[in-house]
C-alpha cells in the first residue's frame, strides 16, 4: 500500500505519512499479512520513495505525451 497527496500538502505532513508507512511496513504482523494475500512488502526508505513517484511521474508525462 501507499498513500498519495497533492504536492501542496505542506512538507511536514507529507514526511509524517511516509514515516507512518515505512513504520507499518516493518511490523512483522504486517510483513506477514501482505504475504499471506500473495503481495510483497515495498521496504523503501522515505527519500528512494520521493525519488521513485518522482521518476514514475517523469515517465507517465512521457507517455501522455506520445498519445496525445
Amino acid at each position: 500500500d501507499y498513500i498519495a497527496c497533492k504536492s501542496e500538502v505542506p512538507e511536514g505532513i507529507q514526511a509524517k505519512l511516509v514515516d507512518m508507512l515505512v513504520k507499518v511496513s516493518k511490523d512483522p504482523e504486517y510483513v506477514k499479512y501482505m504475504n499471506d494475500m500473495g503481495y510483497g512488502v515495498w521496504d523503501k526508505d522515505r527519500d528512494y520513495i520521493k525519488k521513485f513517484l518522482a521518476e514514475q511521474d517523469g515517465d507517465m508525462k512521457q507517455y501522455l505525451t506520445m498519445i496525445e
